[in-house]
């Protein structure tokens, strides 16, 4: 993978922080540990395909290195199936290429149980939503594999490391602990991968 000289991520509430203090977001403090400039353009509610419409405005006018794609769970809470998303995926992924920028993406994180009495849901059955999530997550570790491109597992980080109900107060949005957890993670494969050029930087390499 290139070298990273300009990130910027987009994608729904979680990519924004949230929830949590601006300092005590993933993006916040990734951005205060690595060399390269970052541009956060997460929007709340946002889902995959509304990034068609705003990612000329976000991304390819500013023209950044990199962009990490990180949605995809507002569309499956709202009833969409993620096969309907991978369309999406590859219409945003072309748009970054054809601008010659490398794409990034990150698994979603699995609404924890506890959500169904938290409101987030509105009703909707909470395993055909978890069942859609990890659908699209082995199709994003898949593709991703496939591609080369870098990928941020954080599915796995939450399902197999930290299940608890404390770090997800309302069963979505992660508190201060999580994004520290999350920032954690990232710096471990972003580390690595600036040192890398000709050969890609993989999430599973770390895990």
């Amino acid at each position: 993978m290139r070298r990273i000289e300009k990130l910027t991520c987009i994608g729904d509430s979680i990519t924004f922080g949230y929830g949590v203090r601006e300092s005590d977001s993933w993006f916040d403090r990734l951005d205060k540990k690595l060399p390269f400039t970052m541009k956060n353009r997460g929007r709340n509610g946002a889902g995959l395909r509304d990034l068609l419409y705003t990612i000329h405005h976000d991304v390819v006018h500013p023209l950044p290195s990199h962009v990490l794609i990180f949605a995809g769970i507002n569309d499956i809470i709202a009833g969409a199936k993620a096969k309907q998303l991978y369309t999406t995926l590859h219409a945003l992924i072309d748009i970054l290429r054809e601008n010659k920028i490398t794409p990034l993406l990150a698994t979603l994180i699995i609404p924890k149980p506890h959500v169904v009495n938290t409101g987030w849901l509105d009703g909707r059955d909470y395993l055909m939503i978890k069942n859609e999530v990890n659908a699209f997550n082995t199709y994003l570790r898949n593709f991703s594999s496939q591609e080369d491109i870098l990928l941020f597992d954080f599915g796995w980080l939450f399902e197999e490391k930290h299940t608890g109900s404390q770090l997800f107060p309302d069963g979505v949005h992660p508190n201060a602990q999580a994004h520290q957890l999350m920032t954690e993670y990232m710096l471990q494969i972003l580390d690595p991968a600036q040192h890398q050029t000709n050969d890609t930087a993989s999430s599973s390499d770390l895990l």
